[in-house]
């Protein structure tokens, strides 16, 4: 799963905070598409600290487009077709 050998080590004293994902949404954005918060609210416990680790490891390594990532996350997860 790692590139060049790289071991993944346990954080036991908790030196690193959680990753929680969190939504960020202009004002403007929810004002000219209020329809948005539904879909928003669906999201919500969809992505968890492993899926938030696969999908950036798919950028930042892999050299995946994020926007393909995200579209293929959300396709899993059958929020869109």
């Amino acid at each position: 799963m790692f590139k060049n050998d790289l071991v993944l080590l346990e954080d036991k004293d908790n030196f690193f905070p959680p990753y929680d994902a969190v939504y960020l949404i202009r004002g403007e954005a929810l004002e000219e598409y209020p329809e948005i918060v539904p879909l928003i609210k669906q999201m919500e416990g969809l992505i968890d600290e492993k899926a938030m680790g696969k999908m950036n490891m798919q950028v930042d390594i892999d050299g995946m487009d994020a926007r393909d990532v995200a579209e293929e996350f959300l396709r899993g997860k059958g929020m869109i077709k």
